[in-house]
């Protein structure tokens, strides 16, 4: 079950996949369009164990938010998890992540 891979009892963010560090003549819209893939791909098989991303409304989410470019919350063994791809910088790599939200 790809839950128990994922969706792991983390409070640190869990990298599931990331790139090299960047240099400044890279194509970044293909670069995210390739994660933007995996994370759907990712999404849609925690839909089939899990269920829908659910609204999480808390004010804080977490800290990594502000560097996706997408990302979902899902609920699981009542706990919250945020799955999503994203960039801090334009050198940085590209990664898909997730994490265990503070409720």
């Amino acid at each position: 079950m790809l839950v128990f891979d994922i969706l792991k009892n983390q409070s640190e963010v869990k990298i599931i996949d990331q790139t090299e560090w960047l240099d400044e003549n890279i194509d970044l819209d293909s670069l995210y369009e390739v994660y933007k893939q995996k994370y759907e791909k990712i999404k849609s098989q925690l839909i089939k164990e899990i269920g829908q991303p659910v609204n999480y409304n808390y004010k804080y989410i977490t800290k990594i938010k502000l560097d996706l470019i997408e990302y979902s919350v899902f609920k699981w063994q009542n706990d919250y998890y945020i799955l999503g791809y994203g960039q801090h910088d334009r050198e940085t790599p590209v990664f898909l992540c997730s994490q265990k939200l503070l409720s």
